[in-house]
């Protein structure tokens, strides 16, 4: 028979476990799913590089502007992944991008750098992801 404690601890369990599935990676930020994806798939992961930070927001920042999503003028090898949505989350446009075969392309490319920011106009979410080798 088990002991009142260890069916309360089994139960305890089964709760904490039932809220992971139901809120997963409720912490994720954008540069651990981007490693996660490629750790999976024994790739290299990516380290944050400012200079990219810096640009992506500024062109996150023009979408939300404008209140329209497009590609920046990126430079020769590199990479680019843009997504907007009304509450989009890092895990919504990951699996987006996922889910896109160009963009996953991306995601899994022969990079070495990323950076990324996030806009908000009107209750939309822009999202820009730059990736480069370095």
């Amino acid at each position: 028979m088990f002991k009142l404690s260890r069916i309360a601890g089994f139960l305890s369990l089964g709760v904490v476990a039932s809220l992971f599935v139901i809120y997963p990676r409720l912490d994720a930020d954008m540069l651990s799913e981007h490693n996660l994806l490629r750790s999976n798939r024994g790739i290299n992961s990516l380290v944050i590089s400012s200079e990219l930070n810096e640009r992506a927001a500024a062109h996150a920042k023009k979408m939300a502007q404008s209140r329209r999503l497009f590609h920046s003028e990126i430079k020769a090898g590199e990479g680019e992944n843009v997504a907007a949505g009304t509450g989009m989350t890092v895990v919504t446009a990951v699996k987006a991008w996922w889910r896109s075969p160009g963009h996953r392309r991306n995601i899994l490319g022969n990079y070495t750098e990323m950076g990324y920011a996030k806009a908000e106009s009107n209750g939309v979410t822009y999202w820009c992801v730059i990736f480069r080798k370095r």
